[in-house]
């Protein structure tokens, strides 16, 4: 469930509980004051403005689980960002700074160790021209620095199974940076959407430590087969779903496909993971109807 609104014509606030697997948590709770529309200051529990992908609301998503490159993002944190959009909309921006680190997880109420700053600036260079063909193609960058110490999150395929994970001993132990260049293209029914992602990070096993360098990517494309406008805000269908009225009125219906692919870097074996327990890489193709 979700609850979001507007306070006093000033403030939007969202709730979103998750009761699922047994495991109650609050995954968002923030306030936005939008008093200055080109910088609104966020604070509270959200995601982290990094990733492509990862930004697009579960709602709105093409395939019902995040390709690997979500792997190496950050997703909830706790944190406050300052964000908007400047030239009539054409580039939008956030930064922001918050108490978590980790890759591809989601993090609590309680104050951690961890902190980094995170910056991403998008934009739509065609927005403004008048010519609809190019208008909705956007194309970013975002990025983080931070430092962390302690347990380190495992990755996992799309199907939510754990594929690496380092040896019990390894921590985190200093930076932890990211890069991610991003883009997507859409123009009537047909999207595509692409990012790539390296997250490098200091980890210590024992006495020793090193820097490793893990990378991501995906492509994803889909075309909606009953014409309706795609978007990276989802499809929203002209009509309902009332098949007693016709073949006309069966919604909107989607067809996407998805490659994404991970590469864990090759020197964290054997030192830091165990090579027959642990993969080096993991591939991801997707074909889907909605």
């Amino acid at each position: 469930p979700l609850f979001e609104g507007t306070l006093f014509n000033a403030v939007d606030f969202r709730f979103m509980p998750d009761v699922g697997q047994n495991n109650p948590q609050i995954q968002e709770a923030y306030l936005e004051l939008k008093s200055i529309p080109f910088a609104k200051l966020r604070v509270g529990k959200f995601k982290e403005p990094l990733g492509l992908e990862a930004l697009r609301s579960d709602r709105e998503l093409t395939f019902p689980e995040r390709s690997l490159a979500s792997d190496l993002i950050p997703l909830r944190y706790m944190g406050a960002q300052l964000g908007g959009s400047i030239l009539s909309k054409t580039i939008t921006y956030a930064a922001g700074y918050f108490n978590g680190s980790n890759d591809g997880s989601n993090g609590n109420f309680q104050w951690l160790r961890d902190n980094e700053l995170v910056a991403r600036l998008f934009a739509h260079p065609f927005a403004t021209t008048g010519v609809k063909a190019v208008e909705q193609f956007g194309i970013g960058m975002g990025g983080s620095e931070g430092d962390q110490h302690g347990s380190i999150s495992g990755l996992k395929t799309v199907g939510l199974s754990t594929f690496f994970k380092y040896s019990s001993g390894a921590l985190a132990n200093g930076q932890h940076n990211r890069i991610s260049p991003q883009a997507y293209y859409y123009f009537g029914p047909v999207g595509v959407l692409s990012e790539y992602v390296i997250s490098s990070q200091d980890v210590l096993n024992k006495s020793t430590t090193r820097r490793f360098r893990n990378e991501a990517w995906q492509v994803a494309g889909s075309v909606v087969l009953t014409g309706e406008k795609n978007g990276y805000d989802g499809v929203r269908p002209q009509n309902a779903f009332e098949p007693t009225k016709g073949f006309s009125h069966l919604g909107a219906v989607e067809l996407a496909v998805r490659y994404s692919h991970l590469e864990v870097d090759r020197n964290a074996f054997p030192l830091f993971a165990n090579p027959s327990t642990a993969a080096q890489q993991a591939e991801e193709r997707a074909i889907g109807v909605t």
